[in-house]
């Protein structure tokens, strides 16, 4: 038996996903506390929680893969544009003038021609976060799905073990990096980096959905009944990354993130608050949008004008996550709206 795992249970998964990360970014504990204080102390928690965003945006993109009728490296190149148009047009219509207007770009790119031009493709690419501080997801989506339809040969080939030595390899990989001197200086590999410690949410994504398809998967979450252990599976799962267990660079997520995503896929199968999830649905059509877009209140080399439009006039955190989420909402929609017939021809 398949868990109904829905193309609109994906949308609802990426508008809580983006929720979280707007979370995330607007309770840095520095912006409304100091130091040593309970408030930041708790702040701290609460965005060590709400950076399982990041952990469900890796395993969609996982599960996505292995959903699509095309697993070819061509499809995932058409992913990686579908990705990139947006960004590029966000990146140097706004983030490049913005850092221009306030004085920072010499200092941000160089100030010569060669490593300028190499740290803009840098930027393009998310291989550098110079100039949008969350544009690292570029490079971890594109090192991610360029290797998915070699994994996927590889798993088809071998069911059983395969996924086993990709999991394990990914780890081995990171470890190596981390032994290379210098390896947190340099722009590409620290992005090759991020990419293998993240890798096994993806891989873990792409199973999950191969299971479902094969109906593997329990449905320990499913029906009205099995609420109250979905809710309790969640706080774990939240618990689980609020104390930050050591893992020597283990990503622990990958072996937890599961649970708590079918864990939210239940809940949505089993109640059908119709406001809610249109609301959820929407916000997830605009997902990647606007992860990108929200970084322009926060990122520090383009922000010294954009910044009082989500701290002022009130110094409250609750002011700042509302603006930040209704300013960007607005100006993704907008950029998608006049993006739409662009992407449609990508497709």
């Amino acid at each position: 038996m398949q868990v109904a795992f829905t193309k609109d249970k994906t949308l609802v998964l990426k508008g809580i996903a983006l929720l979280l990360m707007i979370m995330h970014h607007t309770c840095v504990p520095t912006y409304w506390a100091a130091e040593g204080t309970t408030v930041f102390t708790e702040l701290g928690y609460f965005q060590s929680v709400t950076k399982m965003c990041v952990y469900i945006f890796a395993f969609l993109v996982g599960y996505g893969f292995f959903c699509s009728s095309n697993k070819t490296v061509k499809y995932s190149l058409k992913r990686c544009l579908l990705l990139l148009v947006p960004f590029w047009v966000m990146l140097l219509g706004m983030f490049v003038p913005l850092s221009v207007g306030t004085g920072t770009f010499p200092s941000v790119v160089g100030d010569n021609f060669p490593k300028a031009a190499l740290n803009i493709v840098y930027n393009m690419f998310g291989i550098s976060e110079s100039l949008n501080w969350y544009s690292w997801f570029i490079a971890f989506y594109i090192f991610s799905i360029l290797s998915l339809p070699y994994v996927h040969k590889l798993i088809e080939r071998f069911p059983k073990y395969g996924w086993i030595a990709v999991f394990l390899g990914s780890y081995v990989v990171e470890c190596v990096v981390r032994l290379i001197p210098g390896w947190d200086g340099d722009n590409p590999l620290h992005a090759f980096f991020f990419f293998t410690t993240l890798f096994p949410v993806v891989l873990m994504g792409y199973m999950c959905a191969r299971w479902n398809k094969e109906g593997e998967i329990p449905s320990w979450f499913e029906g009205k009944n099995r609420i109250p252990l979905a809710i309790l599976t969640i706080f774990v799962a939240l618990a689980i990354m609020a104390i930050k267990i050591p893992t020597f660079g283990f990503c622990l997520q990958a072996l937890y993130t599961p649970f708590l995503i079918f864990a939210i896929v239940g809940i949505s199968n089993a109640l059908t608050p119709r406001y809610i999830t249109k609301g959820l649905i929407k916000i997830g059509e605009l997902s990647m949008y606007m992860w990108f877009f929200h970084a322009v209140f926060f990122t520090t080399t383009v922000n010294l004008y954009t910044k009082a439009l989500v701290f002022e006039p009130f110094n409250c955190f609750l002011w700042t996550l509302l603006m930040t989420f209704i300013l960007t909402y607005i100006g993704s929609w907008i950029i998608k709206k006049l993006l739409t017939p662009i992407i449609q021809k990508i497709k």
